[in-house]
C-alpha cells in the first residue's frame, strides 16, 4: 500500500416544570402517599446502562505514560456523552458506565483481570489493552467471550488476525514501520542505519523487521541490529558500543518509553550523536523534556497539534479538565469510547453481534485522533503521524496519508 505524506507547518433538551399552586385535597393526599409507599417498597426503578470495561495499567512506570491517561480520555468521553443525555435506545436514554480494572504489566495477569470484567462486572464492550504484549492474548478471551474488544493502540497484526469481535483503532507495525524506514532515506538522507530492539515483544520484533525491509528496499543500509530481552537489566551500554563501531547515520529504537529512555540516555553518554528513530510508543510528552531526545523523530498515531475541529476541541476540553496536554493514549481511548458509542446508537442496540456488525461497517468515523474508517477489516486506514523533538518541543512534523 502506498502512501502519500505531507509537511506541516508549526507542525438534550431539558423541560421545566410550573408548580402546582393552592391546596392539595384529601383525597389527592392518600392517592400520593399510596404511590410513594408504593415506589418505597418497589426501590427506583433501575436505570437503563451501556457498560464498558477500561483495562489501564495504574502501577509502575506505564501508570503515568499510558494507565492515567486512558483513565482520563475515557472518563472525558463518557462524561461528555452522559452530559449530552446519553445514548438512545428503543426511545430510553441509556447511561454509559466505565468500569476501569487495573492489571499488571504481564500478559496472565491482563487475561484474568480481562475475564472479570467480562464475567463479573457484564460488560457490553471492552477497551484496551494499549500494549501489543497485553492485547494479543487479551483478545483471545474477548474471541472466546464474543465479546467486542477495541484496543486503542495495539498496532500488531497478532491481536486481530483471525478474530471477529476485536478491533484495533492503531496502524499496524508493518505501516509505521514502513514509513520511518521511508523517511530515514528519503528525508534525513540516511545511508546507513542501526536497530536495538526487545526481541521478546511482538512489537519489537515487527517494527525491527518492517524497518529492515523498508530501509534497505529504499537504498540504505544495516550495520547493526541488535536485540535484547525486557527481562535484562536497563544496560545497553555494551550493545550501544557495538553500534557505535558501526558508524551508523541514524538508530531505530522501536522499544517502550521506560527503556528507550535509557537507551538514548547511554547513546548519548558514548558520544552517539546520531538522529535517533522511534515508534509510537514513545511518550512524546515526557521525551520532549530530555535533552538527550533532540532531533530524534517518532511515527505516532496523533499528535496535540493536530489541526482539525475534532482534535482542537478534545485538546482545549482535556485541558481544562485536567489542567494538562493529552498523550496520545489519552486521544486514542477517548476515540474507543466516543466509537463504540456512536455504533451502539447508530445501530439501536448494544448487544455482541450488533456492536461487531457495526465496527466492520465503520466507514467515516472522525474522532479527536482523525478519520477512522474499517473498510470490512478490524485494522482500521488512518494517516501515520510523524513527530519532531526539538528544543524542549513535540512538533507535528509530517503527516503520511494513505493512498
Amino acid at each position: 500500500m502506498g502512501r502519500r505524506s505531507r509537511p506541516v507547518n508549526g507542525a438534550k433538551n431539558g423541560r421545566s416544570f410550573r408548580p402546582i399552586r393552592g391546596i392539595i385535597s384529601l383525597p389527592l393526599v392518600v392517592c400520593l402517599s399510596a404511590v410513594l409507599w408504593s415506589a418505597c417498597r418497589e426501590g427506583p426503578a433501575e436505570q437503563k446502562e451501556i457498560r464498558l470495561g477500561l483495562l489501564a495499567i495504574l502501577q509502575g512506570v506505564p501508570r503515568d505514560t499510558s494507565g492515567i491517561p486512558s483513565v482520563h480520555g475515557a472518563e472525558l468521553a463518557v462524561k461528555t456523552v452522559n452530559e449530552s443525555g446519553g445514548v438512545m435506545l428503543d426511545g430510553t436514554p441509556h447511561r454509559v458506565v466505565l468500569v476501569v480494572k487495573d492489571y499488571e504489566d504481564r500478559a496472565d495477569s491482563a487475561t484474568s483481570v480481562a475475564r472479570a470484567l467480562i464475567n463479573q462486572e457484564r460488560i457490553d464492550a471492552l477497551i484496551g489493552p494499549q500494549f501489543s504484549r497485553h492485547a494479543i492474548p487479551v483478545s483471545v478471551v474477548a474471541e472466546n467471550a464474543r465479546i467486542p474488544m477495541v484496543s486503542p493502540l495495539s498496532s500488531s497484526p497478532a491481536t486481530t488476525e483471525g478474530k471477529e469481535f476485536v478491533f484495533r483503532l492503531a496502524f499496524l507495525d508493518a505501516v509505521q514501520g514502513a514509513v520511518m524506514g521511508r523517511f530515514a532515506v528519503e528525508e534525513l538522507e540516511a545511508s546507513r542505519a542501526a536497530v536495538l530492539y526487545d526481541i521478546s515483544t511482538a512489537y519489537g520484533r515487527n517494527l525491527a523487521a518492517v524497518f529492515r525491509e523498508s530501509f534497505e528496499q529504499h537504498g540504505g543500509r544495516i550495520v547493526a541490529f541488535e536485540s535484547y530481552t525486557r527481562d535484562q537489566p536497563l544496560d545497553y551500554r555494551e550493545l550501544l558500543a557495538r553500534i557505535g563501531r558501526t558508524t551508523p547515520d541514524v538508530l531505530y529504537l522501536p522499544n517502550d518509553t521506560e527503556r528507550v529512555a535509557a537507551q538514548i540516555r547511554q547513546a548519548r553518554e558514548q558520544g552517539l550523536d546520531i538522529t535517533i528513530l522511534g515508534g509510537d510508543t514513545w511518550d512524546m510528552e515526557s521525551f520532549k523534556l530530555m535533552p538527550e531526545t533532540n532531533g530524534s523523530f517518532m511515527t505516532h498515531q496523533w499528535h496535540p497539534a493536530l489541526d482539525t475541529r475534532e482534535a482542537r476541541d478534545f485538546v482545549a476540553r482535556y485541558r481544562k479538565e485536567y489542567d494538562e496536554t493529552p498523550k496520545v493514549t489519552a486521544a486514542m481511548t477517548y476515540d474507543a469510547v466516543m466509537l463504540l458509542v456512536d455504533v451502539i446508537e447508530r445501530k439501536g442496540r448494544k448487544d455482541a453481534d450488533t456492536i461487531r456488525a457495526g465496527l466492520v461497517e465503520v466507514e467515516d468515523f472522525t474522532g479527536a485522533s482523525g478519520t477512522i474508517r474499517f473498510h470490512g477489516s478490524p485494522d482500521p486506514e488512518r494517516a501515520v503521524i510523524i513527530s519532531k523533538l526539538e528544543n524542549g518541543k513535540s512538533k507535528l512534523y509530517r503527516i503520511v496519508d494513505p493512498e
